[in-house]
């Protein structure tokens, strides 16, 4: 991505709530599904009971660089029922909390 409102464009288009995933389907899931601040653009393989196998295309990191991926990972359905920016801010309201918590620490001591 050249730049983050290219970026807001591909939430807007692609991080959407869904209630229905089929074969072929672009998709975007966040790094709190696996422990960071990027989003991850993908097509769906194949959808099972409960969960999509996606194939990884690329990986926005929110801080700015992108970065082709190839792996592929098994997302729950359910997932899919929350817009990607909603599961983003859940990530930095929780970040926040841990900065404040170690903020306070620092203002005791």
């Amino acid at each position: 991505m050249k730049n983050k409102e290219e970026l807001i464009d591909l939430i807007r288009l692609r991080g959407g709530a869904r209630t229905t995933i089929k074969v072929g389907d672009k998709v975007l899931y966040d790094g709190a599904v696996a422990g960071g601040e990027y989003i991850v653009l993908c097509t769906v393989v194949e959808v099972n009971d409960g969960s999509a196998r996606v194939q990884e295309d690329h990986t926005y990191y929110l801080n700015g660089g992108e970065y082709p991926e190839h792996k592929v990972s098994t997302i729950p359905l359910s997932y899919f029922e929350k817009p990607v920016w909603e599961r983003i801010r859940e990530g930095r309201e929780a970040l926040k909390m841990f900065v404040d918590a170690f903020d306070t620490d620092k203002e005791e001591s």
